[in-house]
């Protein structure tokens, strides 16, 4: 069995943010908790804790590298975008951060919007 033992992620795109952060209640129940866009919501990971984790291997999060470069000078603020994230699910812990979304980034994007998280991002085209 996968264990989610923390994760916070953050993503910006200009005036439109996201944080997502594991909550773990009496009872040990763990949520995800987050804000987008000032919209607050849980999820509850009883039943899809396992799911999750093997989402974030499926998506090759344990190989993200500690930062991720635009390879601009500079960006106006209104177009600022990027994540960090911190997290560590069975004894891996993963930072990275960036002023990009990496690729793996981007398709555990699409595993979040599955679940009913939204993320400040353009949807992929499929």
């Amino acid at each position: 069995m996968n264990v989610l033992e923390g994760f916070r992620l953050k993503i910006y795109n200009g005036s439109k943010n996201m944080v997502a952060d594991l909550n773990v209640k009496s009872g040990n129940k763990k949520y995800i908790v987050f804000k987008c866009n000032g919209i607050l919501k849980e999820i509850d990971l009883t039943g899809i804790e396992d799911e999750f984790v093997k989402a974030l291997y499926m998506c090759e999060i344990d190989t993200l590298n500690d930062f991720y470069d635009n390879g601009f000078d500079w960006t106006p603020p209104r177009d600022e975008l990027g994540f960090s994230l911190d997290c560590s699910f069975n004894d891996k812990h993963i930072t990275s951060s960036g002023n990009c979304i990496p690729d793996e980034l981007n398709k555990f994007v699409t595993y979040l919007r599955s679940i009913g998280i939204s993320v400040p991002l353009p949807k992929e085209k499929n």
